[in-house]
């Protein structure tokens, strides 16, 4: 779960500020968001997987496909200028790493990816 900033509704007072000079502002309005990673499928080589992410204006972005498994450890999915990288970091966590900014092609214009660790909501 994080925070997203959205356009608060014109008639919210609580998300608009008035400068000293006079001129008025809105400033956003924070709401809950929460992304969302799915492994579907994991063995020693491959995991497939489906990863949504929510950003400014709830954008979103949506990736799924297979990550193969790199030397490290790690598994990494290419896909044309995509690149994800998932590491198992405790048994019920998994870290997410963009590599590059290449996931913005697939993603909505404003859509975006950030590294973050993802925890197992205990639902199987």
């Amino acid at each position: 779960m994080h925070q997203i900033a959205t356009v608060a509704p014109l008639d919210d007072p609580t998300h608009t500020i008035v400068t000293p000079g006079g001129m008025v502002l809105s400033s956003p309005k924070m709401v809950a968001a929460t992304d969302v990673l799915t492994i579907a499928a994991r063995d020693t080589n491959l995991m497939c997987f489906h990863l949504l992410t929510f950003a400014r204006e709830r954008h979103r972005c949506e990736i799924q496909g297979i990550a193969r498994k790199e030397k490290d450890g790690a598994y990494v999915f290419r896909e044309n200028l995509v690149v994800l990288r998932f590491e198992f970091v405790a048994e019920d966590q998994v870290s997410v790493e963009p590599l590059g900014n290449g996931y913005r092609a697939r993603c909505e214009p404003s859509g975006k990816i950030e590294r973050a660790i993802y925890t197992s909501s205990g639902e199987r």
